[in-house]
């Protein structure tokens, strides 16, 4: 059986279509700045990782397109 989601600290709540969406924000509410901040840049070089290694994979390097 599927158990309910916990109560968050929800901080958007809408719906779309006949889904009832609420975002939390319990994974961060108590993270420092710096710890934000190392998460952010984290998330950054894994995605400009991820960009070179397509544009690099396309013989021409027209093929795979990230943006900035």
């Amino acid at each position: 059986m599927v158990k309910p989601p916990k109560p968050g600290n929800v901080v958007k709540d809408y719906y779309q279509g006949n889904a009832h969406i609420k975002i939390c924000d319990d994974c961060c509410r108590d993270q420092t700045q710096e710890e934000k901040d190392a998460i952010v840049d984290r998330v950054t070089r894994i995605i400009m990782m991820y960009c070179k290694e397509r544009q690099d994979a396309t013989p021409d390097n027209t093929g795979a397109k990230c943006r900035r």
